[in-house]
């Protein structure tokens, strides 16, 4: 829309499902929108190639729609990219994308509790989908097979030309070769050449190619737009290189131009300019950055040199994926990020109670937290593709759907069993001696060696006899019932606050399904809550470990304090997310930064739920070091859900010192973005141009070797000549 009110006049023209002719200009679509209020079913599809102004023109469409019926259902323009077909139906996507968009329909006293589901369920709302392309290639072909896409009788969706796998019951419009007079008036309107000067052009081969294809127009209007260039200029830059075609010649233009130059970027953030900023674009265009499973053709799993035409979508750059640039985070981020965790809350609690205890108390006790987060974020955080049993198996047996349940249930529960097995087993095993050491005759206390102590303990029950058995039970029930608690709390933390989990992938770019109401996760966590609140209690007296703890009265109040204390804490932290929630934020940078200011809160919430819930709520005899402990390990777990840690390290590595990528990498994206250079896809960036990216990805050709002696002297003398 550079030119205002009058932007690039495109015709579009195809035929409908009827095989009559239908057509329509981007300045003119009121014959279109006849059509639309006239006929039913009417469900339109507008191809075209990037840059061709189908959201534009569908836009159009709508203003002129809501003139022409205000009667007929209002149409509303739904970008494709937050809807995941094979989560959620078309209608469940709409009814909540219209609630977050339009937020004043949610005010059931005017409109009522389900005015948004009554517009969509009635066929009062006409959806505009725009940018299919902005799927992965395997969501497309679920689009078409929702139900509620053919139930619409009217409907306007656009993609690029030759997407829709299938566009049977749809009118398909595409568009027309720009007529020359237009383009002309087009670039006149919008650089500082006029119209004359830009019609003289028409007779070179190149221009009267730029002018018939309406990406090629506003590629070039991007470049006089920015650098100021004039007509003679244009022509001169396209003549240095008359081997290739026009498009990537173009291509290579825009890049030059629309790169970050000198300026007052380059004071605030140096150093941005173009130079080393195709560098850092060419560094990041080919990452692609896209998921542990890859969804690339097998041939196409080297980045370097492929062709990505077939493939939208493997640009996309999303500050939260960045690591999977990087071999060694990309495999192993969930085993860093737990032994990094698990290390610092060893140290730290470590530090907190060897202000009060001993010093073999501090090392057991602060090793069982440290591996308890450390296991924790091994199994939970880690990155799991789907169900492991292939769909021809699942095809050939006798009961298919118990088969999928069965396998979807194993692979999706297996890492919380093994979390839990292993946090049960090893920190059962340190608290439990560490209980047995402290019930046990007093020179035990006198440590000669963490080695010598352990196989002596082994033995003296062999030594001893009698006298020592009481207390090694003691510390082996002590040990279960410990490691047992702390393993649900990881368990039920996992499930209830969702935390530690594996980062996001490349399409989480939407806010997702809304699933269950708060009402029923608050519900829902007391119903975990409150018996795991009744096991604490119950198992302080089982284990026999603190004998002022007189009645199961005491202690089974005492543990249901608890329960319901972790319950509503857990709650709370998951309901925390709401605090920072991305969807609405205007950019991807500010969304960004909503994200960080959650990713430093958010875990202090798990930090005073874990204090108070462990550390005042359930100990029989209080003190303040547990209080401090607990919060250090609510603090670690809660920041096992965050990959803002996985970003630092990432851009970091990317980085190098060759500096490859800019330390404020989301600034440099963002000023890309501005320039045109990228396109918003949700929360992400992506290089929305095929041909732009192909030309991003394309390896450097090899420099030339240095010519000999000779031929250089030759040179010099052939010159002088």
């Amino acid at each position: 829309m550079r030119a205002g009110l009058s932007p690039l006049d495109v015709i579009w023209s195809g035929t409908d499902v009827h095989g009559n002719q239908v057509s329509g200009r981007t300045s003119d679509v009121t014959e279109l929108a006849e059509r639309f209020r006239d006929a039913r079913p009417f469900r339109l599809v507008v191809q075209g190639p990037p840059g061709s102004g189908k959201s534009i023109f569908a836009r159009r469409l709508m203003t002129e729609l809501l003139q022409l019926d205000d009667q007929g259902p209002v149409p509303v323009f739904l970008p494709l990219w937050s809807w995941n077909p094979g989560q959620e139906r078309l209608h469940d996507w709409m009814k909540r994308r219209i609630k977050e968009d339009c937020p004043e329909l949610g005010d059931t006293a005017t409109f009522g509790p389900t005015a948004v589901a009554n517009l969509v369920d009635q066929g009062m709302v006409l959806p505009v989908l725009d940018g299919l392309d902005s799927l992965p290639r395997q969501w497309r072909a679920k689009v078409f097979g929702d139900g509620g896409v053919m139930s619409q009788d009217r409907l306007i969706l656009t993609c690029r030309a030759g997407q829709p796998e299938r566009a049977d019951g749809f009118t398909v419009i595409t568009p027309e070769p720009v007529e020359a007079g237009e383009a002309t008036r087009f670039l006149g309107a919008v650089t500082n050449g006029s119209a004359s000067e830009w019609a003289l052009l028409g007779a070179d081969p190149d221009f009267a190619t730029i002018y018939s294809e309406p990406r090629l127009i506003y590629m070039t209007s991007a470049i006089c737009e920015k650098t100021g260039a004039t007509p003679e200029k244009i022509v001169g830059d396209l003549s240095l290189d008359p081997h290739s075609s026009v498009e990537e010649r173009l291509l290579g233009i825009q890049v030059d131009a629309l790169l970050p130059g000198s300026g007052q970027d380059e004071q605030d953030y140096p150093p941005y300019y173009h130079e080393k900023g195709e560098g850092w674009l060419k560094v990041l265009a080919p990452l692609g950055l896209w998921d542990q499973v890859d969804l690339r053709p097998a041939d196409w799993r080297k980045p370097s040199g492929r062709s990505y035409r077939d493939y939208v979508g493997v640009s996309c750059i999303a500050w939260w994926n960045l690591h999977r640039g990087v071999p060694f985070l990309r495999q192993r981020q969930a085993q860093l990020r737990a032994a990094t965790a698990g290390v610092l809350t060893f140290l730290v609690v470590g530090g907190i109670f060897d202000l009060e205890r001993s010093w073999p108390y501090t090392l057991l006790t602060s090793a069982a937290y440290g591996f308890m987060i450390f296991f924790a974020g091994w199994f939970l955080a880690a990155d799991h593709p789907g169900p492991s049993t292939g769909s021809a198996t699942l095809a050939n047996h006798p009961h298919p759907a118990l088969a999928w349940w069965f396998s979807r249930s194993r692979d999706r529960y297996q890492p919380v069993f093994l979390a839990g097995t292993f946090i049960l087993v090893v920190t059962g095993l340190l608290i439990g001696y560490r209980a047995a050491t402290i019930h046990g005759p007093h020179d035990h206390w006198r440590w000669t060696g963490f080695r010598t102590k352990l196989f002596d303990g082994l033995n003296l029950t062999l030594i001893h006899g009698r006298e020592h058995e009481v207390w090694y039970w003691v510390g082996f029930r002590t040990g279960f019932f410990d490691g047992l608690n702390l393993a649900l709390i990881v368990i039920f933390t996992f499930v209830i606050a969702q935390v530690p989990r594996a980062p996001r992938d490349v399409w989480a770019i939407g806010p997702g399904s809304v699933g269950r109401s708060q009402t029923r996760k608050f519900l829902s966590a007391l119903f975990i809550g409150i018996p795991f609140g009744l096991e604490w209690g119950i198992s302080a007296v089982l284990k026999g470990q603190h004998p002022h703890v007189a009645t199961l009265g005491q202690a089974v109040l005492t543990g249901l304090i608890t329960g319901v204390d972790f319950a509503i804490g857990a709650w709370l932290f998951q309901w925390s997310r709401e605090w920072s929630r991305i969807e609405h934020a205007p950019g991807p940078l500010s969304a960004a930064r909503a994200d960080l200011f959650g990713a430093v809160l958010r875990p202090v919430v798990l930090g005073f739920t874990f204090a108070f819930a462990f550390g005042i709520s359930a100990p029989f005899n209080f003190t303040g070091v547990d209080v401090w402990a607990w919060f250090v390990v609510g603090l670690a777990l809660g920041s096992l859900e965050t990959e803002w840690p996985l970003y630092f390290v990432a851009i970091r590595a990317l980085r190098g010192k060759e500096q490859r990528l800019p330390i404020r990498l989301m600034r440099f994206l963002d000023t890309c973005c501005v320039s045109g250079l990228l396109s918003p896809v949700g929360q992400a960036y992506q290089i929305h141009d095929d041909r732009l990216l192909e030309l991003l990805t394309k390896p450097d050709e090899p420099a030339e070797s240095d010519p000999s002696p000779a031929s250089r002297l030759g040179a010099q003398l052939e010159q002088q000549a």
